[in-house]
């Protein structure tokens, strides 16, 4: 028979080399783990970038599409002024009411004379309202190109409580 020394002995090796197995075991299984989380996670990155970039094209398309309108109804709207300088305030009045009616997400169309005033505009409440300290009037006033079209930055407005952009 072995001494009891020698069997300890054999046995603190034997659990040594299984507890060091299990050690390897947990430490490979966790790297796996986490190199699969990795993997899951640059997936899932590219999948919403993939899905924002789509989303963004969609806006750009659509911002466009409604800004080209917006420029063709300011243009109709300015050879309406110039062609029927005699009419009246409410037959041009009526006519903004209807362009804003063509054009979704328009909500306000004004025109106002050289000092701001409101002239016309598809909302009552607006003619005879002074615009001149808002930067949607000063911008375009103090540019060199006036042939150039503006884009404000968003604003709160006071008639209708919502944020809007002026053009």
């Amino acid at each position: 028979m072995l001494p009891a020394s020698i069997i300890k002995s054999g046995l603190r090796h034997q659990n040594r080399s299984v507890w060091f197995l299990v050690f390897t075991a947990i430490a490979v299984i966790g790297i796996l783990l986490g190199l699969r989380c990795f993997v899951d996670y640059r997936r899932e990155v590219r999948l919403l970038e993939e899905r924002l970039t789509a989303q963004a094209r969609v806006v750009d398309e659509n911002l466009n599409a409604s800004l080209a309108t917006i420029i063709l109804t300011l243009e109709n709207i300015r050879q309406e002024l110039n062609n029927n300088s005699s009419h009246h305030a409410a037959q041009l009045n009526t006519y903004l009411k209807m362009q804003d009616d063509l054009i979704p997400g328009i909500r306000t169309l004004l025109i106002t004379d050289i000092r701001g005033r409101c002239m016309y505009s598809n909302r009552d409440t607006l003619i005879g309202q002074d615009f001149s300290s808002r930067d949607y009037f000063t911008t375009p006033l103090d540019a060199s190109d006036r042939s150039l079209t503006f884009i404000s930055r968003p604003f709160k407005t006071e008639v209708v409580a919502l944020f809007e952009t002026g053009v």
